[in-house]
């Protein structure tokens, strides 16, 4: 993956200063066809699709980025953003932690209103998925079976 993306830039094939990126700018442009391609992850994905003055929502589509291992290729997903609880919280305040993550991924519906993977193993998966085969568990990492 990094190959292919050192590649592009050596190349030229990305913007001329990739640290200055308009980030609400470039979701209209990926929805008019005006930017081909953007290396985001699933969270992006609704974004980019519902962007403000973005005329053809039909055309953004996610696909996850093909790796290859041990001459296997996989295209690995998996829950979107991580969540840190502060080392020296108090009690109380680790506890609250827990029930808003306990809240975040079992009930809100977080990943369905943004596209995401959810990270509740009994949760279904985003209609965006719907073109992929998902299968759950660890397949695809060293020493794993992919089965």
């Amino acid at each position: 993956m990094y190959k292919i993306l050192y590649d592009a830039a050596a190349e030229g094939l990305i913007e001329d200063d990739y640290t200055t990126t308009d980030w609400e700018g470039c979701k209209p442009m990926l929805n008019n066809g005006q930017i081909a391609t953007m290396v985001l992850g699933s969270w992006a994905f609704t974004q980019m699709r519902d962007a403000a003055g973005g005329e053809h929502p039909e055309d953004v589509g996610y696909m996850a980025f093909p790796i290859t291992i041990d001459g296997k290729q996989y295209a690995p997903a998996g829950g979107d953003y991580n969540f840190g609880i502060n080392a020296k919280a108090s009690y109380e305040e680790k506890l609250a932690s827990l029930y808003y993550l306990k809240w975040l991924t079992h009930e809100s519906g977080f990943a369905y209103s943004e596209g995401g993977v959810p990270i509740d193993k009994a949760g279904e998966y985003p209609d965006l998925y719907a073109g992929h085969a998902v299968r759950r568990g660890r397949a695809g990492r060293r020493g794993d079976p992919a089965e």
